[in-house]
This record gives structure tokens, sequence and C-alpha cells, in this order.
């Protein structure tokens, strides 16, 4: 194996904060594979709760 890829949305709160955490742990614990993500984040214009822009700024704090 050479390496992990993570696909996931930033603005819900289990694809934002539990997939940034299970990246998080996945560096740790293998720190000599390549880690890639492509992350998508909320569109400002279709937003059902301002909680989409919350839970995509700390994942993205965790994720840089």
């Amino acid at each position: 194996m050479s390496g992990f890829l993570l696909i996931n949305s930033l603005g819900g709160g289990s694809g934002g904060g539990m997939t940034s955490n299970m990246l998080s742990k996945l560096r740790e614990d293998y720190c000599n594979l390549i880690a890639e993500e492509h992350a998508i984040l909320p569109e400002i214009n279709s937003m059902c709760t301002p909680l989409h822009i919350y839970n995509a700024v700390f994942a993205m704090n965790t994720l840089i």
C-alpha cells in the first residue's frame, strides 16, 4: 500500500469532523505513506444553516 485517498464534504458535521479526525490519525499511524484528500466546501448561496460554514472552518484548520 502506498497511501490513502479521502474524498469528503466539509459542510456537514460528520463529513468535516470525523474525516479530518480520521486523516490526522492516519497521518500519525502511517507517517511514511501518502495521504491525499479532496475536500468539497459548502456553497454559500445554498446553505441550510450557518453551521455548514462553522464546520468547514474548523475542519480546514485541522486539514492544513
